[in-house]
């Protein structure tokens, strides 16, 4: 399987995160280095001015002085700062990456160079997270790692969370992204705007859509009035099946005008503006 990719969104999203938790221990790290510094001037300056009344037989300055190196001596030195672990962000960033590699590996390992992988097109409505060209068809695929049991009635869709040993611990949790949109809004209505922009030439060409669960734990529960094409757990994808949705014959020169037709377009939806 060939692969293209438009933009990495997900893995720049992961590395900006990853990036800023380590500049934050930086600043932590720099201002802990100081504060050590301090505090072993301190000690010195202590001594030294002990040593220096001790030497001229000052019994006041040298009692002084004796008391100021123990208070030196006994103020607790800094904590030295720690890395923080992963936060809720960077555990959904890494999350959707890994999702995204095991639906990539899943198509490597099923389909020859006959068939184009795109990673990251981006339009006016969103991203497609993947996708699929060949002589069968164009198919976008958006993917979820969710862990639990998947739900879904129309355009709402929702989990139940399981632990490790069976016990539930979340219940009716709605699966959707920051501007509240289901899984099946996501994919449509960026596959809707993709596709009218490729009925300009091919007038007849449909986008099949689809969402694909990459969670070890996800399962597919009650579903019903499907808004997408297909839908399925990444271990039990039935790739025949999802493959026959189509009834499309591309050529491999139709196939390359469209994969062009699509590149193009995520390049105008993200060139910069004025």
């Amino acid at each position: 399987m060939q692969k293209i990719i438009l933009s990495d969104h997900t893995t720049a999203q992961l590395n900006a995160v990853q990036q800023e938790r380590q500049r934050q221990y930086h600043v932590r790290l720099f201002s802990y280095n100081e504060a050590m510094i301090k505090h072993d001037e301190r000690k010195v300056q202590a001594r030294a001015r002990l040593a220096e009344a001790w030497n001229q037989r000052h019994v006041w300055e040298t009692l002084s002085g004796f008391f100021s190196m123990l208070g030196a001596y006994v103020i607790r030195k800094p904590s030295r700062p720690i890395m923080q672990g992963a936060g809720d962000q960077e555990k959904i960033w890494c999350a959707g990456n890994e999702g995204e590699k095991k639906v990539e590996n899943f198509l490597s390992s099923n389909l020859d160079d006959q068939w184009t992988l795109i990673n990251g097109y981006k339009n006016g409505k969103g991203e497609i997270d993947q996708i699929l060209v060949g002589s069968r068809g164009v198919f976008a695929i958006e993917i979820k790692y969710s862990n639990g049991t998947i739900f879904c009635d129309g355009d709402r869709w929702w989990r139940d969370k399981y632990d490790q040993y069976g016990n539930l611990v979340e219940t009716n949790k709605p699966i959707a992204d920051k501007r509240g949109r289901s899984p099946s809004r996501q994919v449509n209505e960026s596959s809707d705007l993709l596709q009218s922009f490729l009925q300009k030439r091919y007038p007849s060409l449909r986008i099949y859509r689809s969402i694909i669960w990459a969670h070890d734990r996800s399962k597919l529960g009650v579903v019903n009035n499907l808004n997408v094409d297909y839908t399925a757990v990444v271990n039990d994808w039935d790739l025949g099946r999802f493959l026959r949705n189509s009834t499309y014959q591309l050529s491999q020169d139709e196939q390359q005008r469209i994969i062009e037709s699509i590149r193009k377009d995520h390049t105008y939806y993200n060139q910069p503006r004025r």
